[in-house]
């Protein structure tokens, strides 16, 4: 007889054989036979994220959060899916709930300049993954001072997570700071190289880094993490957004924006990746020719517009 174990089983083998549509029915045969199984929810999620399905991703999220209110790297998931779909309240209230709950489960015990820790301040010192989503999402946002908040709070938790390194050079470059800039990014660097020794073949670290070795200007080896990058999963939106990025970084506008579309066309969302540091720079008309239409349908809110950054590609 079937269970909802099994099933995801035998979802996890049809996935490794790309044969999704059985995957699939896998998966909601699972949930069929226990909705209120968490775990099936959430292969579900993960399945459909893995698809660039977003909106049923988040769907199945959102029934994983009301099965296990604490669950905090749902929540997290689901306000990274929340920001994809341009619901930024939603975003940061799940981001916020799920950093609070690794403070409460696991604080991070740094202290203040004072040398003391105070109740408003502790409640900064949480889970680092969510700190991080939460700086980006106020990089994007202009609002640099509370970005740099979030993201040092996200290193205090963790300083070995190569990504609030590499954002809060992205934020110091938009500030004007080019030395204190270079001196993140490469903290970035060398986190991720040291992630990457372990896990070789992460796409987005691996699309990651690339961006970070085209902020310190060293382009060759910037390139040849790209290309390692698309080799890994050359069929992943993000991996694609990211070295679109990438590429413009470098200068190599025309490869940047055929990257760009594809990602769009995988369901990478316009609004999403008109936001990101490397490419505020990009014209309507530049977009226009990425989507093949004029990006009137960008209904991203105004209050978390990104800034028209100086054009720097390289801060070396």
């Amino acid at each position: 007889m079937s269970t909802p174990a099994s099933l995801q089983a035998v979802d996890h083998a049809y996935a490794e054989q790309h044969r999704w549509k059985s995957a699939e029915t896998a998966l909601l045969q699972a949930i069929d036979l226990a909705p209120k199984s968490w775990a099936a929810h959430q292969g579900a999620a993960s399945f459909y994220y893995s698809r660039a399905d977003y909106a049923k991703s988040r769907r199945h999220y959102q029934e994983v959060v009301r099965l296990t209110p604490d669950n905090g790297q749902a929540l997290n998931a689901l306000g990274y899916l929340e920001y994809l779909g341009g619901d930024i309240a939603a975003a940061v209230a799940s981001y916020a709930k799920s950093a609070d709950l690794g403070e409460r489960r696991n604080p991070c015990p740094q202290k203040a300049k004072s040398g003391q820790t105070t109740p408003a301040q502790s409640r900064l010192f949480v889970q680092f993954l969510p700190l991080s989503n939460l700086g980006e999402l106020y990089l994007e946002s202009r609002d640099y001072e509370r970005a740099e908040q979030y993201l040092q709070a996200s290193i205090r938790c963790n300083e070995n997570w190569h990504t609030p390194w590499g954002l809060l050079g992205e934020t110091y470059l938009a500030r004007g700071r080019g030395e204190s800039a270079r001196l993140y990014f490469l903290k970035a660097k060398e986190h991720a190289l040291s992630y990457l020794e372990v896990t070789s073949r992460n796409a987005a670290t691996t699309a990651y880094l690339a961006g970070f070795l085209a902020r310190l200007g060293e382009t060759r080896a910037a390139e040849t993490q790209l290309q390692r990058a698309l080799d890994i999963r050359s069929d992943n939106p993000r991996t694609l957004a990211r070295c679109g990025e990438v590429l413009f970084m470098l200068g190599r506008q025309g490869e940047a924006e055929t990257l760009l579309a594809r990602a769009v066309k995988a369901g990478f969302p316009l609004r999403v990746l008109r936001l990101k540091p490397g490419l505020v720079n990009l014209r309507d008309q530049d977009w226009s020719r990425i989507v093949g239409a004029a990006p009137s349908a960008d209904r991203f809110p105004q209050a978390l517009c990104a800034a028209r950054l100086a054009r720097t590609s390289s801060i070396a």
